[in-house]
């Protein structure tokens, strides 16, 4: 396992601005390549990661919605198709509706299903064990065993440091 601790930086106040389950939203901030309005940083401009045909796909769990939001925005911009999910559970159940993300992206401290939980569950289930998971969190790990979890970014973390971190481990 991968541990990376990355400044990541961004705004107390992230935009409200929750679309669900939906890939493909545009940003509310206009969409423009290299200027993320979530976190109030400019981006330099990147080559796509994935082909406008086969975008890669990330599930992102998180229980606060300007995170989940923030992450979607950078994410799509980035031209990645994004899942969300509120918690552990939620994100169990999207599992069994959408084909084989190229990675999760799991918070650690949400109600009802908690990251630590969903971690044991999705890599003891054969269908989904082989999904890289990283841990972005900024609970410690000492709380439960993250041994399964392929990268550990903790929050705060700068954009750009955070798609490195995807880029790297999306399969």
């Amino acid at each position: 396992m991968a541990q990376t601790n990355t400044d990541l930086t961004r705004e107390a106040s992230l935009p409200a601005h929750h679309s669900g389950d939906q890939p493909g939203r545009k940003p509310p901030h206009g969409g423009k390549p290299g200027s993320v309005d979530a976190s109030n940083q400019t981006t330099p401009e990147r080559t796509p990661t994935a082909t406008a045909a086969q975008p890669k796909s990330i599930l992102v769990i998180d229980d606060d919605p300007g995170i989940r939001d923030a992450l979607q925005d950078v994410l799509e911009l980035e031209n990645y198709k994004v899942y969300t999910a509120d918690n552990g559970q939620h994100a169990l159940s999207i599992l069994e509706t959408i084909e084989r993300p190229n990675l999760i992206l799991l918070d650690l401290m949400m109600p009802v299903m908690t990251g630590w939980q969903f971690l044991q569950s999705v890599k003891a289930d054969q269908r989904h064990a082989s999904i890289p998971v990283v841990v972005f969190s900024a609970a410690s790990e000492k709380k439960g065993d993250l041994s399964q979890a392929t990268a550990i970014v903790r929050k705060p973390v700068e954009v750009d440091g955070l798609i490195e971190i995807v880029e790297k481990h999306a399969t």
